[in-house]
């Protein structure tokens, strides 16, 4: 699947490739260093499970675009949120998490502002399970 903005095309099947095919085919990885944004999470006392996402979300950003921190723009953002919604299958609580990782880095690292432009997604919806009247008479005899 290819994605089309006005700035570039972006194809997402190479980010669907194991690591020793990407690295193989000359696929750009990300070579930028999260560090300040590691010692940043650390020294508010994020958990180990969030700071491994926040990284982990970051770098895979930095992959698909194949662009520097400093030169991602908000299309870039929207291109790469679709991309984990439609390709990955994420769950609404992971692409929250994915929003909450990009948010922080991007927001409160670099002082640039997307809050206004990325949305939340709706959360699912579910129907509570309800017995029937049977189910409800098997259970209480």
């Amino acid at each position: 699947m290819t994605i089309t903005s006005a700035s570039s095309v972006y194809d997402h099947t190479r980010l669907q490739m194991p690591l020793e095919e990407r690295l193989a085919e000359g696929v750009p990885l990300s070579g930028y260093s999260f560090e300040s944004l590691r010692r940043e999470l650390v020294s508010r006392k994020y958990s180990s499970r969030t700071l491994k996402a926040y990284l982990y979300y970051n770098r895979e950003l930095l992959t698909f675009c194949s662009k520097p921190p400093a030169d991602i723009t908000v299309n870039d953002l929207k291109n790469f949120l679709l991309h984990t919604v439609e390709c990955k299958k994420v769950s609404v609580s992971t692409l929250n998490s994915v929003i909450s990782a990009l948010k922080f880095f991007y927001g409160t690292m670099l002082g640039r502002d997307f809050s206004c432009e990325i949305k939340r997604p709706r959360k699912d919806k579910k129907l509570p399970n309800v017995l029937s009247d049977k189910e409800v008479e098997r259970i209480c005899n």
